[in-house]
């Protein structure tokens, strides 16, 4: 029962890394990244384990049933490993020199105290979980700490669902990368991912009558939404009329007359929409601003006038 306990954590492991892998190949094999040096330098670092880690699984799979693991496979993803990062590798160094010009590098002085930063908790959301990855790779798990002390790291900002996914694991030196390779293979999902972003969208936020507030709700969460899904490879600029209607069913009656005064004979593009939103808000923004100014004033003249005050 413990090895077969064993066999299915490995073999998580190894498909996780494998996972890993190939969503960098994808990346930097895809044309539009190409001028994104900076991301594939950094993404490079990340997989740079992955060879080791994915050897280390077929050993102990090896050992515990030999049956579980194929030398083809090794060797695949080897020379897969090999050709790609060292692609990589001449890529960055030929290009990264001219990414940022040499005497426009300046020197933070050793003496200047940097503000501390925050760690982001995690709580098993879905759609937070990119943010919380990416930010969690560069800050701990790529660091010179030792793996007990990421470890604690980890343990220390997750929550919820998300820190019952390794509760069972004591925070020993051993049990790191087991802990990370379940949060990966637990959440990292980018089918479900896209899907609850989607659900967002339907959910936007409504909006009321000259209320600023609400109508930037529903910008900000509309723009944060399809951009997650934009990063995620989705096509969102082929959405147009989708998103306009699901727009629209949020807005208040006087909202879609307003709209409505814009349209002509020619479908409506998210530029369209995207102008018409900010500049509404933009608008209701600046009669409430005008409107607190009123109030203020007739305020103070009411003081001013009334002889029992002052």
């Amino acid at each position: 029962m413990t090895n077969e306990r064993e066999i299915k954590a490995l073999k998580t492991k190894r498909a996780v890394v494998k996972r890993r892998f190939t969503q960098f190949a994808n990346f930097f094999n895809d044309p539009i990244n190409k001028g994104k040096i900076a991301e594939i330098e950094k993404r490079l670092e990340g997989v740079q384990s992955c060879m080791q880690e994915f050897e280390n699984c077929y050993m102990q799979l090896h050992d515990l049933d030999e049956s579980q693991v194929n030398i083809d496979d090794l060797n695949e993803f080897e020379n897969e490993f090999y050709r790609v990062v060292t692609e990589a590798e001449t890529f960055v160094s030929s290009k990264g020199s001219a990414e940022i010009p040499s005497d426009n590098i300046k020197c933070i002085p050793n003496n200047v105290k940097l503000p501390d930063i925050q760690l982001p908790t995690f709580t098993g959301i879905f759609t937070e979980w990119i943010s919380f990855r990416d930010t969690y790779l560069a800050l701990i798990h790529n660091s010179t700490l030792t793996p007990i002390q990421k470890f604690h790291y980890l343990k220390g900002i997750l929550k919820g669902d998300a820190k019952q996914t390794i509760e069972h694991l004591t925070p020993t030196a051993e049990n790191y990368e087991s802990a990370w390779s379940l949060l990966e293979a637990r959440y990292e999902n980018n089918r479900l991912i896209a899907q609850h972003h989607v659900r967002a969208l339907f959910a936007l936020p409504a909006i009321s009558n000259k209320d600023s507030k609400s109508l930037r709700s529903l910008i900000q969460a509309l723009n944060s939404n399809l951009k997650a899904l934009e990063n995620l490879g989705r096509p969102t600029s082929q959405w147009d009329d989708l998103l306009i209607y699901i727009i629209t069913s949020k807005f208040d009656h006087n909202t879609i007359i307003a709209w409505e005064t814009t349209l002509s004979n020619i479908i409506p593009s998210m530029e369209d929409m995207s102008d018409f939103l900010n500049q509404r808000c933009q608008m209701w923004e600046s009669l409430e601003v005008n409107a607190n100014s009123r109030s203020n004033s007739n305020f103070h003249n009411k003081i001013t006038k009334n002889p029992y005050i002052g």
